[in-house]
């Protein structure tokens, strides 16, 4: 919850991630992320000190890890100034696929590792609460300081730079994944199959860059609610099937909707207040696709394991 409100708080206050956001609101979206990394970092060793570790448990942890990752990346693309174009849709991308080829690497050597040795999640959580401090301090016009010019004339300031770093440290993580996951295979073709398990995230990452390149800025909204929701969707899945040793993936509509709407508006089909309409559509079919198969997923386990999930049942009487 602390997570998901420190983004949802910031995108409030500014719809367009564009007009920044006031100082109470940095300042609380940045306690906000403190208090889900110390509540992040403590509820495994406390579930292992109590014996209480279950799959529900692991799947309720990495679930809530990948939806609160895109409201951390949505919380500082606020406090940066991003706006709703290339810049908010990479840092999204270079977010997502890290942490989801960790997930898929424990799903061939079902071992789940949250990052490098030396740089991993909690890292990334302290910088996002930085991020917003140093925001709320110094305002948000400081990630505008222009640091260098490239020889074509391209200036590149302190948002455009994390950006870069993001992609760098993004990149190493997800070749750690895919290294650790492929020296599991034992020929070439149990490595295709394993690479081609990865078409979801390609082709949302691929939708997610390109929508606000190719589109007008009335369907940028949709667009992004739609692409985080269909993250949170598949993110969720790949946590599932890597515990049920279940096959991956599976049929992948969501994925496949915004496909097909992706293409009917790269052939100039979502011109007009027509184009507006089907792209919210397919935003609000996305996040609700997305509910329903995390509630379903819940469901199920908790009434496999016995356990109630959403009440606290009276103890039995000695």
């Amino acid at each position: 919850t602390a997570a998901l409100m420190s983004g949802i708080l910031l995108w409030i206050c500014s719809p367009n991630l564009e007009g920044g956001a006031p100082v109470w609101a940095e300042f609380g979206a940045g306690m906000l992320v403190l208090i889900y990394q110390t509540c992040d970092a403590v509820d495994g060793l406390q579930a292992r000190r109590t014996g209480a570790t279950s799959p529900l448990g692991e799947l309720l942890d990495h679930g809530c890890d990948g939806t609160c990752l895109t409201s951390f990346t949505l919380g500082y693309c606020v406090s940066q100034q991003c706006g709703l174009g290339l810049l908010t849709a990479t840092s999204l991308v270079v977010s997502w696929f890290p942490w989801w080829l960790a997930q898929w690497e424990a799903y061939h050597t079902g071992v789940v590792r949250t990052g490098g040795e030396t740089f991993g999640i909690t890292e990334i959580e302290f910088m996002v609460a930085a991020i917003h401090f140093i925001t709320a301090i110094c305002g948000a016009d400081v990630w505008k300081i222009q640091i260098f010019q490239l020889s074509n004339g391209t200036v590149v300031d302190l948002r455009t730079a994390a950006v870069i770093i993001q992609l760098v440290v993004a990149t190493v993580l997800a070749g750690l994944s895919v290294k650790y996951a492929l020296v599991t295979r034992s020929s070439s073709k149990e490595v295709a199959v394993a690479l081609s398990r990865t078409w979801p995230l390609v082709t949302l990452a691929a939708i997610t860059v390109s929508w606000p390149l190719l589109f007008p800025t009335a369907l940028r909204a949709p667009g992004l609610l739609a692409s985080c929701s269909m993250f949170t969707r598949i993110a969720s899945e790949m946590v599932l099937v890597h515990m049920t040793k279940e096959s991956y993936p599976k049929s992948q509509v969501g994925v496949l909707s915004l496909l097909f709407v992706f293409v009917v508006g790269c052939l100039g089909l979502l011109d007009g207040p027509g184009g507006v309409c089907l792209s919210w559509t397919l935003a609000i079919y996305c996040l609700l696709d997305a509910v329903f198969f995390v509630a379903d997923a819940v469901s199920e386990i908790s009434t496999h394991l016995g356990v109630s999930l959403y009440k606290i049942n009276k103890r039995r009487a000695q």
